[in-house]
């Protein structure tokens, strides 16, 4: 591994990137051209070969023997699967693969204490959900099946069910595709399997159709403008937030600062995502059809003018990891709150997954419980003033509703960067020590607002259903 990072190393000096990141770059772009040769592909099995062979070889380089951690978890789980049964197995596959995955975490924390490399701990985090929602898909066939049987109905709305076991090459070629192996982005296994033997590209004669110029010049206008933001980032670098030097500043400088880092820091998980959906763009595995209109977001990722302009937190949350988001609803959310009955409890196992996922740090803690208080607080605070800003009828009413919504951006963008400070910091010392520079701001204001409903002391204004036509 380290006669490789030499062999790297020329060019990370060059584009002034350290030697992880270099490599990243340096596949990716490769990915490119082998994207382009897989589209030529005529036979499904070569396509598999073909997704499976790359994705090892390029895990190779970025991870050299570490990826032997992705081998043994997901052949366990294809064992797990196979030769199981009942129930139990999905949540034995969650236990195990989370806990594999874990245990990677841990050893990580050892090594590379604090540390951001990319290392095998980064396509084990994507193999850790692919095995659990291929242990559920296959299970939830296995129920269907049997509510037929028993002239039961089960509701598939939300359900991606994998009737057929795939064979080893089919499973492995899932896992390791090199589309998505990296960093993501998240595809379930049936997704996949249409992709390879193009029945999604049925409405165009089961040809993977090449993306327009227009879809991929604005990923890459998006690639640049991103890429000069993180060579940007020194000029604004986030661990000046922690010196005394930072705390002598200005209160609003402080908070202006958080905004200007983070953005930038940002844009490195935004050049890294919309790179990988490039390659998929040329591969044709974005492609989407709905209604008749041709997409190329199936894959996306990162929405970044949504995010950027998030005017709450439902859509910081939508537009964010768009595909791990997507995964928690299904395979964690929706199941508890329909196992319980309890959506509050739902939440709160969304958000300790999610955490747990990333690892041990207390910073990803202390996020995400600070996130369930904002979660808690932001409807009251659209209940509360939105209603001054519609009509009598519950209509909005502009042009003094954009004052509203500019205001909703506002506090949405500086609360979304206060929070992100411990995600970033990942100490628990650190990440208080950022959020008391600027006084605690969003937990006190968070806090009030929730006290204030509760005693019932927030003004409100009555609105009136609109009428029903006749």
């Amino acid at each position: 591994m380290e006669q490789l990072d030499s062999f790297f190393q020329p060019v990370a000096d060059v584009i002034a990137l350290p030697v992880d990141q270099t490599k990243f770059l340096v596949c990716t772009f490769l990915s490119y051209f082998l994207s382009l040769y897989f589209r030529t592909l005529s036979d499904v099995k070569q396509r598999y070969i073909v997704g499976l062979v790359f994705g090892v070889i390029f895990g190779l380089v970025l991870f050299g023997s570490g990826l032997v951690h992705s081998l043994i978890s997901s052949s366990i789980v294809y064992v797990l699967v196979k030769f199981g049964k009942g129930p139990q197995i999905p949540k034995i596959v969650f236990v195990f693969s989370m806990g594999y995955l874990l245990l990677g975490h841990l050893y990580r924390q050892y090594y590379d204490y604090m540390g951001w490399k990319l290392d095998f701990t980064a396509p084990q985090m994507m193999i850790a959900l692919k095995t659990i929602s291929f242990a559920y898909d296959v299970n939830d066939a296995q129920r269907v099946k049997k509510a037929k049987e028993d002239n039961t109905t089960i509701d598939q709305k939300n359900l991606r069910c994998i009737f057929e076991f795939p064979s080893p090459l089919e499973y492995f070629s899932y896992i390791y595709f090199y589309g998505g192996f990296f960093v993501g982005p998240l595809f379930d296994f049936n997704e996949y399997k249409a992709f390879i033997d193009r029945s999604m590209f049925a409405k165009n004669n089961y040809i993977a159709p090449f993306p327009s110029i227009k879809a991929v010049f604005e990923k890459i206008f998006l690639v640049a403008i991103c890429m000069t933001c993180v060579f940007l980032k020194p000029l604004a670098p986030f661990t000046y937030i922690l010196t005394d030097d930072f705390n002598e500043q200005s209160f609003f400088f402080r908070i202006a600062y958080i905004q200007v880092s983070f953005l930038l820091v940002r844009c490195t998980y935004y050049t890294s995502w919309l790179l990988i959906e490039i390659s998929l763009m040329l591969c044709g595995f974005n492609y989407t059809d709905e209604s008749g209109e041709v997409k190329w977001n199936r894959l996306t990722n990162i929405n970044i003018i949504e995010w950027e302009l998030s005017q709450n937190f439902y859509s910081v949350v939508s537009n964010w990891n768009i595909k791990v988001a997507a995964w928690l609803k299904r395979y964690v959310y929706l199941r508890v709150a329909s196992g319980t009955n309890n959506r509050f409890l739902a939440k709160i196992s969304t958000f300790v997954v999610s955490a747990v996922w990333h690892g041990f740090y207390p910073g990803y803690y202390l996020f995400f419980i600070s996130f369930v208080l904002i979660g808690e607080v932001e409807p009251i605070f659209r209940k509360t003033f939105r209603t001054f800003f519609l009509k009598s009828d519950g209509e909005p009413n502009y042009p003094v509703k954009y004052i509203y919504d500019i205001v909703s951006f506002v506090v949405t963008t500086l609360s979304a960067n206060y929070l992100a400070c411990s995600f970033l910091f990942l100490s628990f010392f650190d990440s208080l020590r950022v959020w008391g520079s600027v006084y605690f701001y969003v937990h006190i204001l968070a806090l009030a607002f929730f006290v204030a409903n509760k005693f019932r002391l927030l003004p409100r204004k009555n609105i009136s259903p609109p009428k029903k036509s006749e």
